[in-house]
C-alpha cells in the first residue's frame, strides 16, 4: 500500500510537524520495528524465566514500565495506521477488522495485567479454605492507640522489591534490571508516620556475630602496680522472641564480672544509661522503670502485692507480682493504657537475663545492696555479688556504652571505643582496674549478622526475604531488619523479627511485611487429595488431583476445621488439566481453579497432622486417616479474557477477509474510485 502524505508546503510549520509525527506513527516502518522488538523481547523473556523464574520475568519484562510503553506504542501505531486511511473503502474491510482486532487484544492484555489475579489457595485434607495468597507483598502498619476508646487503624503500603538482593542488580545478571520498578527510600509519609526502605535481601543466611573480646587488668592492693591483662569473650546467643534476653556474661581471673547485652531499640539503650539507682536501696532493693523517656524508682520494701502504682502521666501502671530469691529477681506486671498487660522479670545479678517490654517502650533495672541483703554467692552461675560488675550494652547503631556496678553504687554510663583503655576505680577495696574492647561488630539481630547469598532459583521459592527499614513515629525513629511474614496455617507464634513496634506519642505502630491476599467469596472443603505414582516407583508422582466440596460454614475462622453448615456442591474434581470455574457472589468475579502442587504426606506425630486431624475422623468416614496432605490450588481471575478471545477472532476473521475474500467479493473494477 502506498505511503500516504498529509503534509504540503503551504501549511504552517506546527501543522506540518504534527502531521509528520502522525505519518511516522502510522508508518509500516515503525510497525516492522515494533514487531521485531516485541518478538525479541518475548524471546528473551523466555530465557529470563528459565534462568531466574516467574517472579523475575514479571519484574524485568511483563510488569515493567518500558514493556507497557512498547505495547502502548504498538497500539498507537495500529490505530494511526487505520485512521490515516479513513474513510475506508470496501476492499480495506479485512485491513480494518484485523487492526481493530489487534487493538481489542491489546486492551484485553492491559486489562488483565492491571486487574487480573494469579494466586494460590492452600487447603489441608479435612479443613476449609477461603483465602487465596498472591506472590506480592505489602507493609502493614497497625496503629495501636493508648486510649482504649480509639479504634485500631491500619495503613497498607504496597512494596515491590524485585527478585534479587538489591546489591546484585548492577553486577551479576545479563539484563538491565534497573529498569524494573523497586520501592526504595521513603514509601510512606502520612499521619506523622514515615517508612523508609533501605536494603533488601531476597536470599540470605544468619551468621553468628563475633564475640566481644574484653581485656581487663587490676592493680595489686599492696604494691599498687597494674597486673597483667586477662581476656574473656562475651558471645551473644540468638534470642527466640522480642522479650527474651539477648546477652552474655563472663568473669576475669582477677575477679571482675562483665555482662554484655544487645539493645533492640534506641529507647532500650537510653534506658541503660538512665535507670541507675538513687539513695538507700533498702533490704529488698530498688526497681527503676523507664517508660517513654521518663524514669520511676520504687523501693521494693514498700511494695504490696496486687496494688498498682501509676507511672506518672504515661498511662502505664506497675504491679508487684513477686520475688525469686534464688535468682535475685523481681517480677512485675505492667498494665498498659489500652487495658492490656504484660510481665517483666528484672534480675539484679544477671541483668542480661532480664525480660523487658520493648514493644511498649518499657524497660527496667533491679538493684540490690550486697551488705543489706547479706547475699551468698550464686554458685550455679559462678557469681559472687560482692565482686564489681561492668555492664556493656550495644545500641542498634553499633555504639557501645558501659556502666560500673559496685554495690551499692553505680557509676555513670560512659561510651566504649574499640581499643581505647578505660580506667575504673574499685571503691570497695581501693583497687583500680583498666579494661578495653578489642573490636566491636554491629549486630543485625542479637547474636547474628545477616549474610546475603548468591541467587538460586530453587532457594528463592523457599526462603522468606528480609528488608531493612527505618520507621519513624512522631519523631521517634528505629532502624532494623524485618523478616517477611511466614505463611503458616497453624496457631504458631510469630517470629520476633516478623513484627516490630515503634512507640510514639500516645500510640504504638506495629510493622509487618505480609503477603497480599483476598477472600474468594466461597469455601472449599478438601475431602481427599489423590495422587498416582509411576509404575514401579514409590516417589515419582505421575498425576494428582483434589476432590473438594463447596460449602458454607457456621464459625469461619474458629480453628482449622470450622463447622460446615451446608454442602453446596459435592465431590468436585480439580486436576492439573481440567480447571473449574466458580463465581464470587459478592463481587461477581469469575475464578478459574487449577490443581498446582501439594505437600505431604504428614503422618501421626507431625505437628501438621496433629493440628489438622489429631485423630479426628473426617466427615463421612469411620476411622482416622493414617496420613495428611496439603493441596495447593491456583486461583486465577482474568478480566480481559473475553476481550482477548474477541480480539483473536477478529484478527483471524480480518486475515481471512484480507487474503481470501478480497479478490472475489471486493475486487476493484476499472474506473471504481478512479483506480484500477
Amino acid at each position: 500500500m502506498a505511503h500516504l502524505k498529509l503534509r504540503s508546503p503551504d501549511q504552517p510549520l506546527v501543522v506540518r510537524c504534527l502531521l509528520g509525527l502522525y505519518e511516522v506513527l502510522a508508518s509500516m516502518s515503525l510497525a516492522v520495528v515494533l514487531l521485531v522488538a516485541l518478538a525479541f523481547v518475548l524471546g528473551w523473556a523466555t530465557f529470563i524465566e528459565s534462568w531466574f523464574g516467574t517472579e523475575a520475568v514479571h519484574f524485568a519484562v511483563y510488569d515493567a514500565w518500558w514493556f507497557a510503553a512498547l505495547l502502548a506504542l504498538l497500539g498507537v501505531n495500529v490505530l494511526c495506521a487505520a485512521l490515516i486511511r479513513f474513510p475506508w473503502r470496501r476492499y480495506q474491510t479485512g485491513f480494518v477488522i484485523t487492526h481493530a482486532g489487534i487493538l481489542v487484544l491489546l486492551v484485553g492484555c492491559i486489562y488483565s495485567a492491571g486487574w487480573g489475579i494469579d494466586a494460590q489457595m492452600y487447603v489441608f485434607e479435612g479443613s476449609v479454605g477461603h483465602k487465596a495468597y498472591e506472590r506480592t507483598r505489602h507493609f502493614e502498619l497497625r496503629i495501636l492507640p493508648d486510649d482504649p476508646q480509639e479504634n485500631v487503624s491500619v495503613i497498607d503500603v504496597p512494596f515491590r522489591a524485585g527478585p534479587f538482593n538489591w546489591r546484585d542488580y548492577r553486577s551479576r545478571f545479563p539484563f538491565p534490571w534497573q529498569l524494573g520498578k523497586r520501592d526504595q527510600g521513603l514509601i510512606c509519609d502520612q499521619n506523622s508516620i514515615q517508612l523508609e526502605v533501605l536494603d533488601f535481601y531476597r536470599l540470605w543466611t544468619p551468621v553468628a556475630a563475633k564475640p566481644l573480646k574484653v581485656f581487663a587488668a587490676v592493680t595489686d592492693p599492696e604494691s599498687g602496680a597494674l597486673g597483667d591483662f586477662d581476656s574473656i569473650e562475651l558471645k551473644i546467643s540468638q534470642a527466640d522472641s522480642a522479650a527474651a534476653p539477648a546477652g552474655a556474661r563472663g568473669r576475669t581471673e582477677n575477679g571482675v564480672r562483665f555482662t554484655y547485652t544487645i539493645a533492640r531499640t534506641a529507647a532500650e539503650a537510653e534506658a541503660f544509661r538512665m535507670t541507675g539507682p538513687q539513695g538507700d536501696l533498702g533490704e529488698q532493693g530498688q526497681v527503676v522503670i523507664y517508660v517513654r523517656g521518663s524514669v520511676f524508682r520504687f523501693q521494693v520494701d514498700d511494695w504490696k502485692p496486687e496494688v498498682r502504682e501509676p507511672l506518672g502521666d504515661t498511662g502505664y501502671e506497675v504491679e508487684f507480682f513477686g520475688m525469686d530469691a534464688a535468682m535475685r529477681a523481681a517480677r512485675l506486671l505492667i498494665h498498659a493504657p489500652d487495658g492490656t498487660r504484660a510481665g517483666m522479670a528484672l534480675l539484679a545479678e544477671l541483668p542480661d537475663f532480664s525480660m523487658q517490654l520493648p514493644d511498649h517502650g518499657v524497660f527496667g533495672s533491679y538493684w540490690l545492696d550486697v551488705a543489706a541483703d547479706a547475699m551468698e554467692p550464686m554458685s550455679q552461675f559462678n557469681i559472687d555479688p560482692a565482686e564489681p560488675r561492668i555492664d556493656l550494652m550495644q545500641a542498634p547503631d553499633g555504639a557501645v556504652a558501659y556502666r560500673v556496678w559496685q554495690s551499692p553504687q553505680l557509676q555513670e554510663a560512659m561510651p566504649v571505643i574499640a581499643g581505647r583503655r578505660e580506667d575504673v576505680t574499685l571503691a570497695a577495696d581501693g583497687r583500680a582496674m583498666r579494661f578495653y574492647v578489642e573490636s566491636i561488630e554491629t549486630h543485625d539481630r542479637p547474636g547474628m549478622r545477616l549474610k546475603p547469598l548468591p541467587f538460586d532459583k530453587e532457594d528463592a521459592r523457599r526462603t522468606n526475604p528480609i528488608v531493612r527499614v527505618r520507621l519513624t513515629v512522631d519523631g521517634q525513629a528505629e532502624e532494623f531488619w524485618l523478616g517477611a511474614q511466614r505463611l503458616t496455617f497453624m496457631d504458631e507464634p510469630r517470629h520476633e523479627f516478623e513484627s516490630r513496634v515503634v512507640v510514639g506519642d500516645g500510640r504504638r505502630v506495629e510493622l509487618r511485611l505480609v503477603l497480599d491476599s483476598f477472600d474468594v467469596g466461597f469455601h472449599v472443603y478438601l475431602n481427599r487429595f489423590q495422587r498416582k505414582l509411576d509404575p514401579g516407583s514409590r516417589t515419582a508422582v505421575s498425576e494428582y488431583s483434589s476432590l473438594v466440596d463447596f460449602v458454607t460454614v457456621k464459625d469461619d475462622g474458629q480453628g482449622p476445621t470450622p463447622t460446615i453448615e451446608k454442602v453446596l456442591e459435592e465431590d468436585v474434581l480439580i486436576t492439573l488439566n481440567n480447571p473449574i470455574t466458580r463465581v464470587d457472589p459478592s463481587s461477581g468475579r469469575s475464578f478459574r481453579m487449577y490443581q498446582e502442587a501439594f505437600d505431604g504426606p504428614y503422618r501421626p506425630g507431625t505437628k501438621q497432622y496433629e493440628y489438622f486431624l489429631g485423630g479426628v475422623v473426617p466427615r463421612g468416614e469411620t476411622e482416622p486417616r493414617d496420613e495428611l496432605y496439603q493441596s495447593t490450588l491456583t486461583v486465577n481471575y482474568d478480566p480481559g479474557r473475553g476481550l482477548k478471545y474477541v480480539g483473536c477472532l477478529m484478527i483471524v476473521a480480518g486475515t481471512a477477509v484480507l487474503f481470501y475474500m478480497k479478490g472475489y467479493f471486493f475486487r476493484r473494477r476499472r474506473g471504481e474510485d478512479g483506480e484500477e
